[in-house]
């Protein structure tokens, strides 16, 4: 039940160029997600202060564990569960582990969820190095952390399946600084050279953050107006061509890997219709 790489010498090229990304001295705490049996947090722990990795599999874990004590390394942590729900949770109770210098990503091809990398973009590691056999989901992971204030410094392309078209692509991303600071005082109120309180109040409004638009509201507002329903496959199809993100239904997007059938140009244009309306595009 456990996850191994097929091709054990460019493994040994994979997770050492991963080791180099992560630039560790010793004084660091990292985080392994979707560890595995522990190989790449092994190779970290040698170089790192704390390593924590975190495994949906328990029969990885178990060798995780067993790979750490037979290799004589003690500063390794391994936990069960989704990465998306063990991190969040350690991340809001804080103490141990809710912290991290440095993150390796070593996904599965589907890529991270949301919720996992708005953790990480809290927990706001100096380096993330993430690991990835699919480019598409990697690009995709990559510009929403780009988004969120990283930025992709190097990457490194290996040949792990010869003979073949696909690849382990290994990116560096690190936390941008800001250049310098510029100190302003601002005083509030009437008179001259004060900033009136119904400017802030006005100017609040305007960058209020926007509601969130569900495929449920997209689907009833198409309904109300164009009196047919949509599937949510059909708007997650519409959205992807559009390069939308997609993790308000990753179920509907697993389902167009299925032979379906595709929305009529009618419905195309209503969903199209729907997402102007609700100025996602």
């Amino acid at each position: 039940m456990s996850f191994y790489q097929v091709n054990p010498v460019q493994t040994n090229v994979l997770y050492n160029k991963a080791l180099e990304y992560a630039d560790l001295s010793g004084d660091e705490t990292v985080w392994d997600m979707y560890c595995g049996i522990g190989t790449i947090s092994l190779f970290l722990a040698q170089k790192a202060k704390k390593v924590y990795g975190v495994e949906i599999v328990p029969q990885a874990i178990d060798d995780a564990r067993h790979n750490a004590e037979i290799n004589g390394i003690t500063n390794a942590e391994f936990f069960v569960g989704k990465a998306e729900e063990v991190v969040p949770d350690i991340y809001k109770k804080g103490g141990d582990g809710s912290h991290a210098d440095v993150v390796v990503v070593d996904s599965p091809r589907k890529g991270c969820d949301q919720v996992l990398l708005d953790t990480l973009v809290h927990m706001a590691p100096e380096r993330i190095v993430y690991v990835s056999c699919d480019p598409a989901t990697l690009a995709r992971d990559v510009k929403i952390l780009q988004e969120k204030g990283y930025e992709a410094k190097k990457v490194a392309v290996v040949d792990q399946f010869c003979h073949s078209g696909h690849v382990e692509t290994v990116v560096l991303l690190s936390h941008k600084k800001p250049d310098g600071h510029i100190n302003v005082k601002v005083e509030f109120g009437e008179g001259e050279g004060k900033v009136p309180l119904d400017n802030i109040a006005k100017r609040a409004e305007e960058y209020k953050p926007k509601e969130r638009v569900t495929y449920k509201m997209i689907k009833e507002y198409i309904e109300a107006k164009y009196g047919f329903k949509v599937h949510t496959a059909y708007i997650a199809e519409v959205k992807r061509d559009l390069g939308l993100p997609m993790y308000d239904a990753p179920n509907a997007v697993e389902e167009l890997k299925q032979p379906r059938k595709h929305p009529t140009a009618e419905k195309v244009e209503a969903i199209k219709d729907a997402l102007k309306h609700f100025e996602v595009i």
